[in-house]
């Protein structure tokens, strides 16, 4: 029974490592992804609550035009409204 105690202990140091890696170590497809997205944020075309979405999208391959023009969309209300409040 203790053996088992260390096993799972162990079992679960291996499982949170590999977690780091895994967030460590990114694909091509991932890196591309969020450079188009950092990118879409710096010239203000996207929101950030938008950009983790479709940064997430993205990378999975499951954009849709649709999802982009929403995005867009959405980001041009956001700078109209922001547009009035500061006038």
């Amino acid at each position: 029974m203790r053996d088992g105690g260390r096993d799972d202990a162990a079992e679960h140091e291996r499982a949170a490592v590999h977690h780091s890696l895994e967030r460590l170590v990114t694909s091509p497809t991932q890196q591309l992804a969020e450079r188009v997205v950092q990118r879409l944020l710096a010239e203000r075309l996207v929101t950030p609550e938008d950009a983790a979405r479709l940064q997430s999208k993205l990378t999975d391959g499951k954009l849709r035009p649709e999802d982009w023009r929403v995005v867009l969309e959405h980001a041009g209300d956001v700078a109209t409204r922001d547009a009035g409040q500061v006038s």
